[in-house]
């Protein structure tokens, strides 16, 4: 009580203060003779604060029930490393008949600024349609860059000599320490991917080395985990909702008991909607058959030091990005069809996860998310019993047969629903 009631005290001290100064007249009052509009975006992909001082001359609203245009942006990956936004202007009320669909690709090489630039180009475009139907249009001056002749004679794209091959290096490392512990963390990562129409195409080499050392009493503990891996997946468009593709993976991995293991998996995908829709909703079947071979480090549980396996298994995706909200699930089973000295076929693994964000009432958003795995295809486990060092810093995978996890949050915001001034002075993340 005494908190809540300290808090309402600040609360009308900060509030008597600001009302003693006059409200000053800028360029985001005037914005209140134009439209209200609802920017729907991920803050990853949006920056917020720069486009409200590019564009002020709206009226930028928290809750789109206020609104008169809702604008919903969603993002993929392109295969140059950019991003592909697509721009949904729903017009809402008396623009509820004025909709339209714009689209904006930034190049991998683009820096932040230059994606931001080019995002507020494509928003204000939109725009227009609307502000020329309210008071501030006679204050709107659209203006076209006359083409030269030379631009004309220039125009078609030129050859690309890396034939849309894209590549990619990293390099982490990180060290903390403190009295009695410390902590060396070193990461690699090697890529190359092609992406077309027809074509996609990705290689991909990762390495990870973790060193942890605790001084328990007068002895030092030490744990290593290391794992390295490199991915091969080649996929071809055979139809508009049909595509396949074989994939192989070689990886080793301390925790995962594997010295050396690699696959190869052709699998063909179904997309009950187009895959030009896949920004706002997806849903796509993924069968695959794997062929896998593995040398384990230590003797597993089954007495096996190697062994030669071949599963399937069945994936289900479901991915809606709609004005209401989002929502996404995934459905996988899979087995060991043999192992080609024994049945394993009781060996299985079912996985299904989801996540959804929905707006309620005005103001008011949910967010649930799940997952549940049920395991019983853990054929690496050691067979040796595990030390308690072992298990207490994760070192090696410990025996289960289930999996779970579940989220739940939600948000209320009230107060004036309009968020138009930028005030980045003393920045405070809440």
């Amino acid at each position: 009580m005494k908190l809540a009631a300290s808090f309402l005290l600040c609360l009308f001290v900060v509030t008597a203060i600001t009302s003693l100064f006059p409200r000053a007249v800028t360029a985001q009052n005037l914005a209140l003779e134009s439209i209200d509009v609802f920017l729907d975006c991920e803050r990853r992909s949006c920056d917020f604060d720069y486009i409200r001082r590019e564009i002020p001359y709206v009226n930028y609203v928290r809750d789109r029930t206020e609104a008169l245009v809702h604008i919903l942006v969603t993002t993929e990956r392109t295969g140059s490393g950019g991003r592909a936004y697509k721009l949904n202007f729903v017009g809402m009320k008396d623009f509820s008949a004025l909709s339209d669909t714009l689209r904006y690709t930034s190049s991998g090489t683009d820096t932040d600024d230059e994606r931001r630039t080019g995002l507020v180009r494509k928003i204000a475009e939109g725009l227009v349609r609307y502000i020329s139907r309210t008071s501030i249009a006679d204050r709107m001056v659209i203006t076209v860059t006359r083409v030269s002749e030379d631009e004309l004679l220039t125009s078609n794209p030129p050859d690309d000599p890396w034939d849309s091959w894209n590549f990619g290096v990293g390099l982490n490392g990180e060290y903390e320490a403190e009295e009695t512990s410390n902590n060396a963390n070193i990461r690699g990562r090697l890529s190359a991917n092609r992406t077309t129409e027809e074509w996609k195409l990705i290689f991909s080499l990762g390495i990870n080395y973790r060193e942890r050392n605790f001084d328990v009493g007068d002895q030092t503990i030490t744990s290593i985990t290391k794992s390295g891996n490199f991915w091969t997946y080649v996929v071809k468009s055979i139809a508009p909702q049909w595509s396949v593709g074989v994939s192989s993976f070689t990886d080793t991995s301390t925790r995962q008991n594997r010295k050396l293991s690699s696959s190869l998996a052709p699998a063909i995908e179904y997309s009950l909607f187009p895959y030009s829709e896949s920004n706002q909703r997806q849903i796509t079947f993924v069968y695959e058959l794997r062929f896998q071979t593995v040398e384990y480090e230590e003797l597993t549980v089954f007495d096996k030091t190697h062994e030669k396996l071949l599963s399937q298994s069945l994936k289900l995706n479901l991915d809606y990005r709609q004005p209401w909200g989002s929502a996404s699930a995934q459905l996988e089973g899979s087995n060991f069809i043999t192992d080609f000295e024994s049945s394993r076929t009781e060996f299985y693994s079912v996985e299904v996860s989801g996540s959804i964000s929905v707006r309620l009432v005005r103001g008011l958003n949910v967010n649930l998310g799940f997952g549940y795995d049920l395991v019983k295809d853990q054929l690496f486990l050691v067979k040796e019993e595990l030390t308690e060092e072992e298990i207490l810093l994760g070192t090696k995978r410990l025996p289960t047969s289930y999996e779970y996890e579940f989220r739940m949050g939600f948000s209320y915001n009230f107060g004036s629903i309009y968020n138009n001034v930028v005030n980045s002075r003393m920045n405070v993340r809440f």
